[in-house]
């Protein structure tokens, strides 16, 4: 080891010897321990003991050197591999030594008390560095981490959190069982192949209320399976599961029957002042406002409780009970976010015990629970939260079953305080999900629960509601053609049953604002200019946006249908972000109702913004051919709807469709045809915001290859551009001729924006065509300007090259269309 360090090193330079100099020499110090000692320990200091020799090569030559004449004679083994195994272990046990010198060595000067408070806390960070998986740590070292526990130094208090990592090291092996599925499943025979999901032969494994254990023989029968994903796809050949209770350590040790790195941790939790001085500290406030869930403590209280059982237990309750209480503004943050670790550690490490334990520690706890979910406030909700996901997380419900009752009581709980219903199903959610599959019973029962909170008139408990529905409807699968989950859990097209019914009351009563009046010739225009039977009588109402007002009839529940509204919306949000497959065809009836709310006729942003929300989920979904009649029938339905902000909203969908599924609809020639004569229908529409976002979509057709800029198109939309307009009569904007010819000039302008970048042998004569319609009314003759504006600004910067494409007197057209004249010409 002197050969470890350089004399030449600059580090290790001689420093001045004035106090300037000792100031600069600490400093050096500290800096060399935070900087290069940090960053070598963990990456580069391997092992203590050298190359170790492999634990198979070790016991070949182990049987070799039986007899190791013979062994030679037979050149079964050098002389060379002897004398290098015997120097090895030799080094070996030199550098073990060495290393528990080094660990000892420090724990003596901290225990010394004769450093500095910045020199304990650099050594203990030192040792703590120096804990490794294949070493035992020794007494010494693990009594001075815990010591450090209740320092009165904040960052050593933090550095003593580390003795998880002792806890861990003791932890002792657990005796498991290789099990075949048929053993597990009994008479039910294993699917090996097929289908995912929830089937006869993994049924087993979920949560049935009628079917937890009730006593410890019950308890030692049952085979409990920790891990989610087990059983859900397909059965392994094997799989491992612990011993029952019987052949595995014993929890409850006498101090005797301690290891002796143990007994120093025994001894100080067993002592009621250093339990009150941890708690105490545990509990101090250091970031008020932002204290999070601080994962070390909780496995701290983890290791303690897996490695010791219930020994402390019964030390821990009464400090449980006094924080959990704490309503004090300046404490009660830090004393919950306390109280959330050590519960989380607590449950967690009580995954090996035996029933007469669980019961006992479930009866004191529970009712501590209660206490801290009637003190929630909003700075200790999430600690909370994030002690009841841990909790679930990773456990076999079938031994969590008392923690699953008491949140299904707390879920039928009615609460008239808004705050805590929300924070209770915040709690709730958290614990549930973490389950996933394996307790639809108490899914479906919560579900019940949801179902009369939908109107609910808060927005916070809206927002939980819908995305806790969503959570449920995680494993509701549907594949086509294939398989589907089956799953007993709430599905998607259970709630819409529920929800549609309501949401078309909704429309009908925002129709009602829509209506056209007696004698309006615009539903006739409209349906005049539609060529499809599913987009015909059209009609809208020339209303303004201010005189769009809820009627007073029915208002309370008109309220009630709009709450229900947005907690749909952020039902269908969550599970299109959260599912692992988004859409299923039951989804889709949603879009017409969604284009229909994203008006603003209840003058509600939360409806409207959230519905588009929903709407460009929906679209952006990746669909599969069973879906495409399906969604065609909806957009159809929409593009037909008397409100013109329908038409739009089905417009931005179909766009938004056509780019996420561009590969599979290409392939579907009847689709490519039906959305090209709905799209070609709305670009006649009589509004004339339908009609330039129609233009937009056409667009986004020909950019995207989705349709081709054919002769045939070309012709139409010619012969639409040559409407005759009479003359010497008013023109209105519901004129038929006007809407005729602005549809053909917005789509060959379609075609000229749809390539920005390159001028096609088409696009000269398309746009000397638009330049004809330059001097026609209003609106044609601003569509004209804008469109060779677009034009001119993208193919400014490579005109030279685009040029060539145009005949001279196209290009003088061009010219006198794009160059502002000169005054001074």
């Amino acid at each position: 080891m002197d050969d470890e360090f350089d004399d030449d090193d600059p580090e290790f330079e001689e420093m001045p010897s004035d106090s300037d100099g000792k100031d600069e020499r600490r400093h050096r110090v500290e800096t060399l321990f935070g900087g290069s000692v940090q960053q070598e320990i963990p990456y580069n200091f391997h092992t203590p003991y050298g190359e170790r020799v492999d634990e198979e090569a070790a016991e070949m030559l182990g049987q070799i050197k039986i007899n190791l004449a013979e062994s030679i004679r037979r050149k079964d083994i050098r002389p060379s591999v002897v004398y290098w195994t015997c120097w090895m272990q030799l080094k070996n046990s030199r550098n073990h030594t060495h290393f528990d010198h080094l660990c000892n060595e420090l724990a003596s000067l901290i225990r010394g008390g004769s450093l500095t408070w910045k020199h304990h806390q650099m050594a203990l960070g030192m040792i703590i560095l120096l804990l490794r998986p294949d070493v035992p740590c020794s007494p010494i070292v693990a009594e001075t981490i815990i010591k450090s526990l209740v320092s009165e130094s904040l960052n050593i208090r933090k550095l003593g959190s580390s003795l998880m990592a002792v806890l861990r090291l003791q932890k002792r092996a657990k005796k498991k069982l290789t099990i075949t599925p048929s053993d597990l499943l009994g008479e039910v025979e294993p699917r090996a192949t097929g289908c995912f999901g929830e089937r006869l032969d993994n049924a087993c494994l979920k949560y049935d209320p009628q079917k937890t254990p009730r006593t410890a023989q019950e308890f030692d029968f049952f085979r409990f399976v920790n891990k989610t994903y087990v059983g859900y796809y397909l059965w392994p050949k094997t799989l491992e599961i612990y011993a029952p209770l019987a052949h595995q350590p014993s929890l409850r040790r006498n101090r005797d029957e301690l290891d002796p790195s143990e007994v120093p941790i025994y001894d100080h939790f067993i002592e009621p002042q250093f339990l009150d001085d941890l708690v105490r500290f545990f509990s101090i406030e250091e970031n008020k406002g932002r204290e999070k869930f601080d994962t070390n403590r909780y496995l701290l209280f983890k290791g303690l409780f897996r490695n010791f059982g219930d020994t402390f237990f019964d030390a821990f309750v009464p400090h449980l009970r006094r924080l959990v209480i704490d309503r004090n503004k300046e404490t009660a943050e830090a004393s919950h976010k306390c109280a959330a670790e050590m519960v989380t550690g607590i449950i967690r490490g009580a995954k090996h015990w035996p029933f007469e334990m669980l019961e006992g520690m479930w009866d004191k706890l529970l009712p501590i629970l209660s206490d801290a979910l009637q003190n929630l406030s909003p700075e200790n909700r999430d600690n909370w939260g994030t002690c009841f996901a841990t909790m679930m997380e990773d456990g076999d419900p079938r031994r969590l079953h008392r923690i699953i009752e008491f949140l299904s009581l707390l879920a039928q709980t009615e609460e008239t305080r808004t705050f805590h219903e929300a924070n209770y199903l915040y709690l709730l959610q958290g614990g549930f999900s973490q389950q996933e599959w394996r307790i639809p019973a108490t899914l479906n029962q919560f579900y019940r629960v949801l179902a009369s909170k939908f109107d609910h008139p808060y927005k916070s408990v809206r927002d939980r509601v819908g995305s806790i529905v969503a959570s449920s409807m995680l494993f509701d699968i549907e594949i086509p053609f294939n398989h589907s989950s089956n799953t007993e859990s709430p599905t998607i097209r259970m709630f819409l049953s529920e929800v549609v019914p309501r949401l078309e009351q909704l429309v009908t009563i925002t129709r009602s604002i829509h209506e056209p009046k007696s004698g309006s010739t615009e539903g006739a225009l409209v349906a005049a200019a539609m060529p499809t039977d599913a987009v015909a009588g059209v009609a809208d109402a020339e209303l303004e946006e201010e005189q769009l007002v809820v009627p007073t009839a029915n208002e309370e529940e008109t309220k009630k249908l709009v709450s229900l509204c947005k907690t749909v919306n952020q039902a269908i949000t969550t599970k299109i972000s959260r599912s692992f497959q988004s859409l299923t065809g039951d989804m889709l009836q949603l879009i017409p109702i969604l284009c229909h709310l994203c008006t603003d006729a209840f003058k509600d942003d939360e409806l409207k913004q959230g519905s588009m929300v929903a709407l460009t989920l929906l679209s952006q979904c990746q669909m599969h051919e069973v879906h495409l009649p399906i969604y065609l029938a909806a957009a159809q339905q929409a593009a037909a709807s008397p409100n013109w902000h329908s038409r739009v909203a089905i417009l931005d969908s179909l766009s938004v469709t056509l780019f996420s599924n561009l590969f599979m609809l290409l392939h579907s020639p009847a689709f490519v045809q039906d959305a090209r004569s709905l799209v070609l229908g709305l670009l006649s529409d009589s509004r004339i915001e339908v009609r330039i976002r129609a233009a937009s979509t056409v667009q986004s057709m020909f950019h995207s290859g989705f349709l081709d800029v054919s002769d045939e198109l070309l012709g139409y939309f010619r012969q639409k551009a040559h409407t005759k307009i009479p003359r010497g009569q008013t023109l209105s904007a519901v004129s038929r001729p006007l809407i005729e010819r602005h549809s053909g000039v917005l789509g060959m302008g379609a075609v000229v924006l749809s390539h920005p970048y390159q001028v096609p042998h088409y696009v000269p004569d398309v746009i000397v065509q638009l330049s004809n319609h330059l001097h026609d009314p209003h609106p044609i003759h601003e569509s004209v300007r804008d469109i060779l504006s677009d034009f001119k600004r993208t193919h400014l910067d490579s005109w030279r090259e685009h040029k060539a494409k145009f005949t001279e007197e196209q290009l003088l057209t061009l010219t006198d269309l794009l160059v502002s004249p000169n005054y001074y010409a």
